[in-house]
């Protein structure tokens, strides 16, 4: 339970804001992970980022979300803020979806609405190609290769206003990465891996082969043309070699998936 004695002497002005006039024990009581939120309370930081870092953080150690609600709530009554507004609830609930979603997607092999496969089935499938290669004493760099799409940014970059605009964006961008996944598919139709990796990326993990340029080429006018009737621009195409040894795939794939 929040200690509100040991937590802040406080007064509220007219407006409802906090007057840290003397801070004390100030994160005695609060749950673990809000104490970046309390701070902000007091000191006039920025609420939707902070409401953000504790949504993932929380999420991370496995909090339910009502449970995260009703730490949100407690501290803000410990400070004398009253009621966390809107856009404070929605960048933590946001965020600890996020969360959730890509441990959901790495429990599954693909991903339901795009087809893709999952970030831990790619890294699953490179590990057996590394290690086949180092039986057969050939090298994966040299016989297989990423193919890279990353979704262009929106052809209207003025920020959306309301949950009804945020909405909007987030169900177009989805419409763009099913387009790409459908596209990936249609040119790499010969049982190479196709997966997601990040929010705004997809992968082939392709044979080497002569005529490598010329495909990747019709996959992006490919995407160029579809992408001329959505609201983003047209993704970007690029190839990315893989490393020579086994243990720096990971680096790759994490810096990849940002």
């Amino acid at each position: 339970m929040v200690s509100l004695t040991n937590l802040v002497r406080r007064r509220e002005s007219p407006a409802g804001e906090v007057d840290a006039a003397f801070v004390g024990h100030r994160h005695d009581g609060l749950a673990p992970g809000f104490e970046p939120l309390a701070d902000a309370l007091l000191y006039s930081g920025n609420l939707e980022a902070c409401a953000t870092e504790v949504g993932l953080r929380v999420a991370t150690d496995g909090v339910a979300l009502d449970q995260a609600l009703d730490d949100l709530a407690a501290t803000y009554f410990a400070v004398g803020a009253g009621q966390p507004g809107y856009r404070v609830v929605r960048a933590l609930c946001l965020a600890w979806n996020e969360v959730s979603l890509q441990y959901l997607h790495g429990l599954s092999c693909s991903d339901p609405l795009t087809g893709l496969a999952s970030l831990p089935h790619l890294r699953s499938r490179l590990d057996e190609l590394y290690q086949s290669a180092q039986r057969d004493d050939e090298r994966v760099d040299r016989t297989h290769v990423l193919v890279l799409v990353e979704l262009g940014p929106p052809v209207d970059p003025a920020p959306s206003i309301g949950p009804t605009g945020d909405l909007s964006e987030r169900f177009a961008e989805l419409l763009c990465l099913v387009e790409v996944a459908e596209g990936l598919r249609t040119v790499f139709s010969c049982g190479e891996t196709l997966a997601s990796i990040g929010a705004h990326r997809a992968v082939a993990l392709v044979v080497r082969h002569p005529d490598l340029g010329l495909t990747v080429e019709s996959l992006r006018q490919l995407l160029v043309s579809w992408s001329r009737t959505t609201v983003r621009s047209a993704p970007r195409v690029w190839t990315e070699s893989l490393p020579p040894r086994h243990e720096l795939v990971t680096d790759l794939l994490d810096e990849l998936a940002r």
